[in-house]
């Protein structure tokens, strides 16, 4: 299955993110100069010296969002031969029922991949949010001379909470509906097979 779904090397992997991702600041150097210009326009200013803002909060989410896409697209495909190795082992169950009843208990249990995977996306979504939130808040407070970024009080209650609701019994049988789908087979054959036998049983 590893050979005919294999996943990513990882030595090859990791550098092939990071020539992808090169220099965040020079791949997204005319995204930051069209968001300058927009606020100097906005502000009536010919300089971005003049700005009553702090533009690291431009540079840093304008990285944040260089990068988001060059992420999905490389973990979506470290995720797809594992997503293709779940459906040859459900598809399998058609001779090895077992696989099915693993496959189908790690999903009751959620601890399988789709689950993992959707705990992933909530997550990143938080985080995400939280970074936009942080940049929003250097953009709009300059010349506070501070390398890190610490931000008044009120900035952390704009962070909301992390909350992860997780998926429904419904949206688990779904993503197994294979396995499912066999399993119910499988039981309607053994049943079949079971009243054949008594059948043939019976006394004349």
């Amino acid at each position: 299955m590893k050979a005919r779904y294999p996943l990513p090397d990882s030595v090859s992997f990791k550098a092939r993110l990071q020539a992808a991702l090169g220099d965040p600041e020079g791949a997204a150097s005319a995204m930051v100069k069209d968001r300058t210009a927009a606020l100097m326009k906005q502000y009536g200013v010919t300089r971005a010296e003049a700005l009553p803002l702090d533009l690291n909060g431009i540079r840093l989410q304008v990285g944040e969002d260089h990068g988001y896409e060059i992420f999905d697209r490389f973990y979506g495909e470290l995720f797809d031969p594992m997503e293709a190795q779940n459906r040859f082992l459900q598809s399998s169950s058609v001779l090895f029922p077992l696989l099915g009843v693993q496959a189908l208990s790690m999903g009751l249990a959620g601890t399988d991949l789709a689950q993992h995977r959707d705990f992933i996306r909530a997550a990143e979504e938080h985080r995400r949010a939280e970074i936009k939130i942080i940049n929003d808040d250097i953009l709009d407070h300059p010349g506070n001379g501070k390398d890190v970024h610490l931000g008044e009080r009120d900035l952390w209650t704009k962070v909301p909470p992390f909350h992860y609701d997780p998926p429904g019994i419904g949206w688990v049988l779904t993503q197994h509906a294979p396995a499912l789908a066999l399993l119910a087979a499988w039981f309607v054959f053994a049943a079949w097979c079971a009243w054949s036998s008594a059948a043939h049983l019976r006394p004349v």
